[in-house]
């Protein structure tokens, strides 16, 4: 499919104003993405002249949510900060194929809203859908993972150069840490594994500390820097209390 030309349009739904945060910057909506495969629903933070936005998608039972239920949070942080957000509903939940066919529309979507560049971020079966699509696109300039699956995932290693960012719980009763230990190993730099020592598959004993992580590398992806601003040092050094393992 890489090179193939999709048309996708996006339509906005009706009576989709109650969704409003009362954000300054941009505005939430319920939309269709009107694709050739069918129509995909999903939830778009709008950012009035963002060039950059974050694509999250979920596992294998599909749903808007994410681990941890952190997708709406990271959704409102990324809109406060100039980035645009969208969070996507599989048509056909665990199908694999299909499911790439989903994210791929939703990145030509984001194109028609001037979106230049998309990170996208999958947790679980998700994974293997956005290492798919993300080696597919040219728009797309990272891909982030939560307790990825290897099934389906062979494109990890034609990532490079775009970002690969892999996060899992060492304790993760469905998928185990190997799996994204397995991912890091077929990638290709850039790439970062972030292991949170005994925790699950939804993380959610460190939900603090994945929600700045995945907001701060949407950022440093995504938001258009200006000139006379310095670009933020990295700083990979643990936080008291936040026990992690970090592998570049």
């Amino acid at each position: 499919m890489v090179g193939e030309s999709i048309s996708c349009a996006l339509r906005f739904l009706e009576g989709v104003s109650s969704r409003e945060k009362g954000l300054q910057l941009g505005k939430v909506f319920d939309v269709e993405i009107a694709a050739e495969s069918g129509t995909v629903r999903g939830v778009l933070y709008r950012v009035e002249g963002a060039r950059g936005a974050l694509l999250m998608v979920g596992g294998a039972g599909g749903g808007l949510h994410g681990p941890a239920g952190i997708y709406e949070q990271l959704s409102l942080r990324l809109q406060r900060d100039g980035v645009a957000a969208l969070r996507l509903e599989y048509r056909l939940p665990n199908n694999l194929r299909e499911c790439v066919h989903d994210v791929v529309a939703g990145i030509e979507a984001l194109k028609g809203e001037g979106i230049e560049r998309v990170a996208l971020l999958g947790w679980s079966f998700g994974g293997a859908v956005v290492i798919d699509a993300g080696a597919q696109s040219e728009k797309v300039v990272g891909v982030a993972t939560v307790a990825s699956q290897t099934y389906g995932a062979d494109a990890v290693s034609e990532l490079s150069p775009k970002s690969l960012l892999l996060i899992h719980g060492t304790a993760d009763a469905v998928l185990p840490d190997r799996c994204s230990r397995d991912l890091y190993r077929n990638a290709r730099q850039p790439k970062e594994l972030l292991l949170y020592e005994g925790d699950n598959h939804g993380i959610t004993n460190h939900v603090a500390e994945m929600l700045s992580k995945l907001h701060q590398w949407s950022l440093d992806l995504l938001k258009e820097k200006r000139e006379d601003q310095p670009e933020r040092e990295r700083d990979s050094r643990k936080k008291d209390g936040q026990a992690t393992k970090e592998i570049r």
